[in-house]
């Protein structure tokens, strides 16, 4: 009788050990689900946050390269600007040049004239 209660004390301690050891594994089943659960919520929002940050990026990069577009053919226009008034300054330098080779000339008939017109005189 005595060893069937020593048995018995030892199964009940065992089974107590065991019903404390399987509180222990649920406790931290509930904890490895609710920390899982955690995870994929912050998961779920790392994913949307990323699109999100996506979205942004390829809108912005498309205004940068739109604006870049726009820059470029305003850059060309000014360009074009810009060597037409040089083309035309160019003009204008040659005319000036021109205008005062013929009043070089002019000048030297004039004198010609003064020195033939002053040289009949004396």
């Amino acid at each position: 009788a005595r060893e069937l209660r020593a048995e018995s004390a030892a199964r009940d301690d065992a089974l107590q050990r065991l019903e404390s050891r399987v509180k222990c594994l649920e406790n931290e089943n509930e904890l490895l689900e609710r920390n899982e659960k955690d995870l994929k919520e912050n998961i779920e929002r790392l994913l949307q946050s990323r699109e999100a940050f996506m979205r942004q990026y390829e809108d912005s990069a498309c205004s940068l390269q739109w604006t870049i577009q726009m820059r470029d053919k305003q850059i060309t226009v000014i360009s074009e600007k810009l060597n037409s008034h040089l083309a035309l300054f160019n003009s204008v330098g040659k005319e000036v040049a021109a205008v005062k080779q013929v009043l070089g000339d002019v000048e030297c008939l004039v004198g010609e004239k003064e020195n033939v017109g002053m040289s009949a005189l004396s």
